[in-house]
Formats: C-alpha cells, structure tokens, sequence
C-alpha cells in the first residue's frame, strides 16, 4: 500500500474512484511474497457503502452536538459524502 501511495504521488499508480475518494485497483498493490487470496486483496479496495452510509450517520450526530460552531467545509464534505454514497 505505501508503495502505491508513494506512486500516486508521482502521478505514477492507476486509481479507481469511490464514493469515499481514490483507492488502488487490486493490480496496482504488490503483494508478492504474501500470502493472500485476490478475492481478499478486491475486498480491501472495495467499498462497504451500507458501512458507510452508517458513519456518515455517526458524523453528523457528532456534528449536532458543535451546536452551529462547525465549519462549513466540514458540512460540505459530509454532504458531499452522502450524496456520493447515494
């Protein structure tokens, strides 16, 4: 994973757009020399949306308790969020 971010930085590494933002397509991760399943490695660059949608839900009751002190990037994003994960 560092390798691939490492790369990203550079411009250099492949990327598959979520709901969440950028994560590696499962070819872009080197796991040579480990011991792992491909379907393991697709379950780790996937996206739990009903995990999400939860978090999100978790956010903003954290929000509502700031009492209108919270930045408006900060609903922004959140509603962005929401809206991306449908």
């Amino acid at each position: 994973m560092l390798e691939w971010i490492c790369q990203r930085v550079e411009s250099a590494a492949k990327a598959q757009k979520t709901p969440i933002g950028k994560l590696p397509p499962p070819e872009a991760l080197d796991t040579n020399g480990l011991n792992i399943a491909a379907e393991d490695i697709r379950a780790l660059t996937s996206v739990d949306a009903a995990g999400w949608k939860k978090e999100a839900e978790d956010i903003a009751a954290y929000y509502a308790k700031l009492d209108g002190r919270l930045p408006p990037p900060l609903k922004e994003q959140l509603d962005g969020l929401r809206q991306r994960l449908g």
